[in-house]
C-alpha cells in the first residue's frame, strides 16, 4: 500500500525514449515534435540509454518508445517488468529488424515502428495514443517503484474513507492511500459511475456484479460487499440499471 498526496494532471504527458544509440534517441524526439507540432498538449521527453537506466527511473511515463534490441536488458524484458508491476505505460517498440516484433506483443504494447522512422506511420501512432490518453481520467499518486503512478478512474473498484486518509482499491487488487477525505475525492473524480453509496464509500458501479433485492448491499466482481445508505438507494439503482442497459445494447449491436 502507498501513502501520499494526489494531484490532477490531464493535459501534460511524459514520453520516454529508450535506445542505446543517441542518434535514434534524437531522431525519435525530433520526429515526434515534427508530427505533433500543432498539438495543444504539452509533452515532456525523457531519454534513456539502457534498460537498466530506464528501470531506475522514478517518473511515470505515459508513452514509451522502446528499442527491442539492447544489451543486458531487452525491450521484451522491460515490457514484462511493466506488466508484472501493473505500470500503465503505453509501449511502442522500435527496431531495425521487423521479424523480432512477432515476439513483442503484450497488453501494454500499442504499436511498432521500424527504423528508419516513417513520419506518416509515427503520426498515426501518436494520434492514437494521445487520443487514448485524452479520453482517460486519472489521478496521480505516489508509487514505491516509479515514484508516482497514474490511476485511471475506470480501473478503480472502490474508495474507502479511513480516518484522515482514503484507501483506493483497483481492479488489479493494488491499493493506495491518499491523505484526503471522501468529499474531496468526489470533487476530483468526474467519472459518472463512481458514486457515493455510503458515508464511507465511493464505488465504481461498472465493477458491480449484483445489487441485493433490498438495494442495501452492492456486490463487486471481486466478491467484496459494500453497504448502501438508505438515502442513496434510488440513485444507485438508477445508475446500475443504466449500466446494465448499456451492456445489453452493446451485446445487441455486436
Amino acid at each position: 500500500m502507498h501513502y501520499g498526496e494526489y494531484y490532477m494532471d490531464l493535459e501534460k504527458y511524459t514520453i520516454g525514449i529508450c535506445d542505446d544509440e543517441i542518434y535514434w534517441q534524437n531522431e525519435l524526439v525530433n520526429s515526434c515534435k515534427c508530427v505533433q507540432h500543432n498539438t495543444q498538449v504539452q509533452i515532456d521527453y525523457v531519454l534513456f540509454s539502457s534498460g537498466e537506466e530506464l528501470l531506475k527511473n522514478k517518473l511515470h511515463l505515459d508513452i514509451l518508445f522502446l528499442d527491442e534490441e539492447m544489451q543486458n536488458i531487452s525491450g521484451q524484458m522491460i515490457r514484462d517488468f511493466l506488466e508484472e508491476h501493473n505500470i500503465n505505460t503505453m509501449i511502442v517498440f522500435v527496431t531495425s529488424h521487423e521479424e523480432i516484433l512477432y515476439d513483442s506483443f503484450g497488453k501494454n504494447v500499442y504499436g511498432f515502428l521500424n527504423k528508419p522512422i516513417v513520419l506518416q506511420k509515427l503520426k498515426k501512432i501518436m494520434d492514437k495514443l494521445l487520443n487514448k490518453l485524452g479520453s482517460m481520467q486519472y489521478i496521480t499518486v505516489p508509487d514505491s517503484i516509479y515514484g508516482e503512478q497514474k490511476i485511471i478512474c475506470k480501473n478503480i473498484l472502490y474508495i474507502h474513507a479511513e480516518g484522515n486518509y482514503v484507501r483506493i482499491v483497483l481492479e488489479n487488487s493494488k491499493e493506495y492511500c491518499i491523505r484526503k477525505n471522501l468529499n474531496e475525492m468526489r470533487q476530483i473524480l468526474h467519472y459518472r459511475y463512481i458514486v457515493c453509496v455510503h458515508k464511507s464509500y465511493l464505488v465504481n458501479l461498472c465493477h458491480c456484479c449484483k445489487l441485493s433485492t433490498t438495494a442495501s448491499v452492492l456486490i463487486l466482481k471481486t466478491g467484496v460487499e459494500i453497504p448502501i445508505a438508505r438515502r442513496r438507494k434510488k440513485e444507485v439503482q438508477k445508475l446500475y440499471l443504466e449500466i446494465i442497459k448499456n451492456r445489453a445494447d452493446l451485446l445487441w449491436e455486436s
